[in-house]
């Protein structure tokens, strides 16, 4: 199954680019990757940003085609617990249509984009600028292939795991890290960085 990833934005930080092409390496069959930047529109002084945004949706309105399943990241989407993406991705391979990803720019989603997307999917209640990275992050956990193996099986780690949870500096591999429940792609790189 293809999963396209329309996203506003084509000069975003190495991290995030390094964080989509990792996860896109990652990704095996059924599932493939795809990215399609859309330019982010220009906000002219004194303009109202909702043009730019009208401009943006247009770009990526004309990057769907008519069989995709539209899921637009939002804030005000729907939260998935882990379970929860879980069945709704099974349900998503077993229906077999194309998967495409809306990821708008600085001021969000145009209105058609949001009217036109199948699911509403929040990561988080926050604004995230590597959003690409971190929904295939979590795509990428919840995906069939052979090297899936259920994140709390790690108990080799649960003391480590504690101690981050508690806010406490932990040293791991990143991947590792990854790989310990309720850790996002977002605080792996936090984390990374303390060190």
């Amino acid at each position: 199954m293809k999963c396209r990833l329309i996203a506003a934005g084509t000069r975003l930080p190495d991290w995030v680019n390094t964080g989509f092409y990792e996860y896109q390496k990652r990704l095996r069959a059924p599932l493939t990757l795809e990215l399609h930047e859309i330019a982010v529109a220009t906000r002219r002084s004194g303009e109202d940003p909702q043009r730019a945004v009208a401009r943006e949706g247009e770009l990526m309105q004309s990057a769907l085609h008519r069989d995709d399943f539209v899921v637009a990241l939002e804030i005000g989407g729907h939260a998935m617990s882990t379970e929860q993406l879980s069945q709704w991705l099974a349900g998503r391979l077993r229906e077999a249509r194309p998967l495409a990803l809306l990821v708008g720019g600085p001021d969000g989603l145009a209105p058609p984009c949001r009217t036109r997307a199948d699911h509403s999917w929040s990561l988080s209640p926050l604004t995230l600028p590597h959003a690409r990275a971190d929904a295939l992050a979590h795509i990428h956990r919840k995906s069939p292939g052979p090297a899936r193996h259920p994140r709390h099986r790690h108990a080799g780690h649960h003391g480590r795991f504690r101690a981050l949870m508690q806010g406490r500096r932990v040293r791991m591999p990143v991947d590792e890290l990854l790989q310990l429940p309720g850790v996002e792609l977002s605080q792996s790189l936090a984390i990374e960085c303390l060190h």
